[in-house]
C-alpha cells in the first residue's frame, strides 16, 4: 500500500515541484521515498513512489521497482503472490525478495495484459518500458485503489490523489463547479457516476481499465474485466461460496505486519472476524465507532458481542466531536468535500488504528452490493417473484409486510410499481429549485441488464453505491498510514456469487441469504438472525455546536460562496421553515453536503 504519482512526456518537472509532491504523498507511505528520472531525446519520465511496507519490509523491495526493460511504481496488493510467484518459479525465474511487487513486474513481463485476469488484489500501477518508451497504466477490477490523470498535447500526468497532480501540474487548475452542482443535488452516490473530479481536467481511470500510452504521447484504454460476461449456473452451490469466500479472507490475512478488522453488530464484520478466529485461529483486534448521542448508534450491541465472544475491542465515542475542526481537516487531506458524516466518524477511526501501530484493517465494504443488503432490494426481489413465481411472491410479500415493512422508512421502497428505476438517485428529496443551475442528467436507464431486476440493481449500484464507498476508504486509511482490505470484493468470490439465480439473494424476508448460508455453523446464531439493518448513521443535528441558529449564521458568514451555488434568499427561507429537532434525513444530509463543499470552496479562493 502506497502512494505513486508520475509523468511522461515533453516537459520537464522541477526539483522544487518533485520534492513538494513527495511531501505530499508522505502519509500514503511514510516507511521509504523514491523516485526515477529520465530525460532522454525530448521524452521525460518522472516516477515518484511511498511506500508503506506491507509484504517484505526490507529496502530490497523499495520502489521503484525495475526488471530487466521495465520500471514500475505500484499502489495496493496482490494476495495471490505466492501461487503466482510458484508459476514463475516453474518458468526458471529467481527471485530476490519476498514481496508481491517483484512478483507482479515479472508475471508482467512474461504474461504482458493477460497477467492482470490473474492478479487477485487491488491496485494502481504505472509500468514503463525503458526501450519502447511506452507506459501502462492500471487499476483494479472494482476501483478499490485510485487514480488519476491529466492529458494534454505533452504528456500525460499520474497520481494516487489529486493533489499530486495539482502539485506537479504546470499551471494551476480550477475547481469543477458542475460536479459541486452534481453533488449538491445528488449527493455522494452521484460523485462517481462518470470520471470527473471535482478539478477540471483531472480524470479518475475507471476500474477494470488500463490505459497505455505510446511514445508519441498517445492514449488508447482497454476494459480488461467485467461482471456482465459471468454465466448463471441453475444449481446452488453454497460449497463453492463459502469456500471462496473462506479463500479470500485467508488470502487477505496475509502479512507481514499486525492486522486488525472492524466490527459493527451486523453480518459483514463479524463473518470476517470469525472466519479469521475459527477458520484460520487468527484472533485480530477490532475497531468500532458510535455516538451515543445518534438513533442509529449500536454501541450496546457491540459491547454485548464482544464481552460474549472475548473480542479484543477498541472503541471510539464521537458524541464530543467538534464537527467542524475535524471537517476542515479533513476536506484539506481529501482535496475535494467530504462526502458524509460517516466519511469523517471512519477517518477518525483511522486514526486510532494507527495510534496502536497497526498497519492493515480488513473491512465489510461491498457486502451490500453483491449480496443485496439494502432495503430496496427487497423490492426488487419481490418483482423478480411476481414475474416469475407468483406462490413465492404471495409468501415472501406476507413476510415483508409482516418483518420488513415496519422498519423501512422511505415509502417510496414499499411501491412495487415495474416503472421504477433501478437507481436511487430517483427516490432522492429534489433540491434543485434551491441552485442557480441544474445537475448533469445521468444516466439511470432501466433497460434490464439481466433477466433478473435485482441482479440489475446490484450490478448498477457497484457503481452507484460501492465505488464512493471505495473512494472514501482509500482516503481516510491512508491519511493514517492504514491499508484496508475488503474480503468480500475477492473476483473468484464474486463471480461464483453472481452466478447464482437473484432468487437466492433472499428469502423469507433475509436479505444476504446467501451470506447468512455459508457463515452458518461459524457465526453466532443471534448475529445471523437478525433482520434490521442499523449501519453507522451520524447526523448533524447530535452534534453540541450546531442547531438551527448556528447553521442559519453560518450560511450568512459564507453568503460569498454559498451564492456561487444557490439562490441565497431560497436557502435562508427554505431552512428557516424546518425544525431542526426533527429534521429528515435527506435535509440532515443535504445540510452536511452544504457545509463540506463551502470549506471545499474557500480552500479554493
Amino acid at each position: 500500500m502506497c502512494g505513486i504519482s508520475g509523468y511522461f512526456g515533453s516537459r520537464t518537472i522541477s526539483n522544487n515541484k518533485i520534492a513538494a509532491t513527495l511531501r505530499l504523498m508522505k502519509n500514503r507511505g511514510p516507511d521509504n521515498q523514491s523516485k526515477f528520472i529520465r530525460n532522454k531525446k525530448g521524452k521525460n519520465l518522472y516516477f515518484l513512489h511511498s511506500r508503506l511496507s506491507i509484504f517484505d519490509t526490507k529496502s530490497r523491495s523499495n520502489q521503484p521497482f525495475v526488471f530487466k526493460n521495465l520500471l514500475m511504481i505500484f499502489n495496493g496488493e496482490i494476495y495471490n503472490f505466492l501461487e503466482l510467484k510458484k508459476e514463475l518459479i516453474k518458468l526458471n525465474y529467481t527471485f530476490k525478495t519476498s514481496s508481491d511487487t517483484e512478483v507482479l513486474l515479472k508475471y508482467y513481463y512474461h504474461f504482458k495484459e493477460k497477467s492482470f485476469d490473474k492478479f487477485e488484489g487491488m491496485w494502481a500501477l504505472a509500468i514503463f518500458d525503458l526501450k519502447k518508451n511506452n507506459l501502462i497504466l492500471s487499476r483494479d477490477r472494482f476501483g478499490e485503489k485510485p487514480l488519476y490523470y491529466i492529458k494534454d498535447k505533452n504528456g500525460i500526468y499520474f497520481g494516487s490523489e489529486t493533489k499530486f497532480l495539482r502539485s506537479i501540474y504546470s499551471k494551476k487548475i480550477k475547481f469543477n463547479k458542475q460536479k459541486c452542482i452534481d453533488f449538491l443535488s445528488l449527493g455522494w452516490n452521484s460523485i462517481c457516476m462518470n470520471n470527473d473530479t471535482f478539478f477540471h481536467k483531472i480524470t479518475s481511470l475507471k476500474p477494470s481499465y488500463n490505459l497505455k500510452i505510446n511514445k508519441n504521447f498517445r492514449l488508447t484504454s482497454n476494459q480488461y474485466w467485467s461482471l456482465k460476461k459471468i454465466k448463471k449456473i441453475k444449481n446452488l452451490n453454497i460449497q463453492k461460496l463459502k469456500t471462496a469466500f473462506i479463500n479470500s479472507i485467508k488470502l487477505r490475512l496475509r502479512s507481514d505486519v499486525k492486522l486488525a478488522s472492524y466490527l459493527s453488530s451486523g453480518l459483514d464484520s463479524n463473518s470476517i472476524y470469525f472466519v479469521a478466529k475459527k477458520i484460520f485461529k487468527k484472533k485480530l483486534s477490532t475497531f468500532s465507532v458510535f455516538n451515543e448521542k445518534d438513533k442509529y448508534d449500536e454501541s450496546k450491541l457491540i459491547k454485548k458481542n464482544a464481552k460474549e465472544n472475548k473480542i479484543e475491542n477498541f472503541n471510539l465515542n464521537l458524541k464530543d466531536l467538534n464537527i467542524f475542526r475535524e471537517l476542515r481537516s479533513l476536506i484539506y487531506y481529501y482535496d475535494a468535500p467530504v462526502l458524509t458524516l460517516n466519511n469523517l466518524a471512519q477517518s477518525l477511526l483511522c486514526k486510532e488504528i494507527n495510534k496502536r501501530k497497526i498497519k492493515v484493517v480488513l473491512n465489510g465494504t461491498g457486502s451490500d452490493e453483491v449480496f443485496a443488503g439494502y432495503y430496496d432490494h427487497y423490492r426488487h426481489y419481490l418483482i423478480d417473484l411476481k414475474n416469475n413465481n407468483k406462490n413465492e411472491f404471495h409468501k415472501n410479500y406476507k413476510i415483508f409486510q409482516e418483518k420488513i415493512k415496519p422498519i423501512i422508512k422511505n415509502e417510496l421502497l414499499l411501491n412495487l410499481d415495474k416503472k421504477f428505476a433501478y437507481s436511487r438517485l430517483n427516490i432522492l428529496k429534489n433540491y434543485n429549485f434551491l441552485l442557480k443551475n441544474k445537475p448533469i442528467k445521468h444516466d439511470l436507464s432501466k433497460k434490464i441488464l439481466f433477466k433478473s431486476r435485482l441482479k440489475t440493481t446490484l450490478f448498477r449500484q457497484l457503481k452507484e453505491s460501492l465505488y464512493p464507498e471505495l473512494y472514501f476508504e482509500d482516503l481516510n486509511s491512508m491519511k493514517y498510514s492504514v491499508e484496508s482490505r475488503t474480503p468480500f470484493l475477492d473476483r473468484k468470490f464474486v463471480e461464483t456469487l453472481f452466478q447464482f439465480d437473484a432468487k437466492y439473494f433472499m428469502k423469507n424476508g433475509y436479505s444476504k441469504y446467501l451470506l447468512r448460508k455459508i457463515m452458518k455453523g461459524i457465526l453466532p446464531n443471534k448475529i445471523l438472525i437478525k433482520r434490521k439493518k442499523i449501519g453507522f448513521n451520524l447526523s448533524v443535528n447530535t452534534f453540541k455546536e450546531f442547531s438551527k441558529k448556528t447553521f442559519l449564521l453560518y450560511l450568512t458568514k459564507n453568503k460569498k460562496y454559498i451564492k456561487i451555488f444557490f439562490k441565497f434568499n431560497f436557502l435562508i427561507d427554505y431552512f428557516k421553515s424546518k425544525n431542526f429537532k426533527e429534521i429528515d434525513s435527506e435535509d440532515n444530509k443535504f445540510i452536511f453536503r452544504i457545509v463540506s463543499l463551502n470549506e471545499f470552496i474557500k480552500l479554493q479562493y
